[in-house]
């Protein structure tokens, strides 16, 4: 399936359907690499997930503390690539360019530094107050993308990000509040539907793997779809930035 972007600035409810047609077409690219990712960043992961009793695996060791931050930086790696997927076939996939694995491998180290800066900032306005730390969430929103998309640097993401959501921050907001919400009720549901499978199996290891490879499956698609609505709001607030008019 071929993807064409829009031509004109969309509706907050548009840029939810324009992501799920760019789901359709960047799904069969998509999915692997994102299915293989989050089987790395579950298995880095010193939290079982899912699990009956989550709280249980939250008394860190320095070892667990060590696992978790490299799940962190997997995760970051893991956005990256599924980012550059969705970009080169919004892009057309245009002959010549390098492939998606080589950009996000050849721009990890931009990333992982706007990465930090986002969730240190997010943090420290969270300690603040919690509202800072959501102002600074969506006004942030956009700086992992633009080290793929656009080529940026670190502090030239954060800026772009800052520009990109200027007077479009409510807009913003709505998209990725329906977003997380989505894909924390559907985490939810595959969590549990890959717990009922473990509940049928006597072996251990049996039960662990089925757990993990299903929920794996479910949560490739979710994050999938994820990427594809926030970058259709990226899309949309570029062209707003650039002064496309509105629909």
């Amino acid at each position: 399936m071929t993807y064409d972007r829009p031509t004109d600035p969309l509706h907050v409810v548009d840029v939810l359907v324009e992501g799920f047609r760019l789901f359709r077409a960047s799904i069969r690219s998509l999915y692997l690499p994102a299915f293989l990712l989050v089987l790395i960043v579950g298995a880095i992961n010193p939290v079982e997930i899912p699990s009956r009793d989550p709280v249980a695996s939250l008394d860190f060791d320095q070892n667990d503390w060590f696992r978790f931050i490299a799940s962190m930086v997997a995760g970051f790696y893991m956005y990256a690539v599924m980012t550059a997927v969705v970009h080169y076939v919004a892009s057309g996939a245009p002959q010549g360019v390098p492939s998606p694995l080589s950009i996000a491998t050849r721009r990890f180290p931009v990333i992982l530094a706007v990465n930090l800066l986002y969730v240190l900032g997010v943090m420290l306005g969270t300690m603040l107050l919690i509202v800072p730390g959501i102002f600074l969430f969506v006004t942030l929103y956009f700086s992992p993308l633009l080290p793929i998309t656009e080529g940026k640097g670190p502090t030239e993401s954060i800026r772009g990000s800052i520009a990109l959501i200027q007077g479009h921050w409510w807009r913003t907001f709505a998209v990725a509040g329906i977003t997380i919400t989505f894909g924390f009720m559907m985490g939810a549901v595959s969590g549990e539907f890959a717990l009922s499978l473990t509940d049928r199996l006597d072996s251990e290891l049996a039960a662990a793997t089925v757990s993990r490879l299903t929920y794996a499956a479910f949560e490739a698609i979710i994050y999938s779809l994820s990427v594809c609505i926030t970058y259709a709001l990226y899309q949309d607030l570029r062209m707003r930035h650039n002064g496309v008019a509105s629909a």
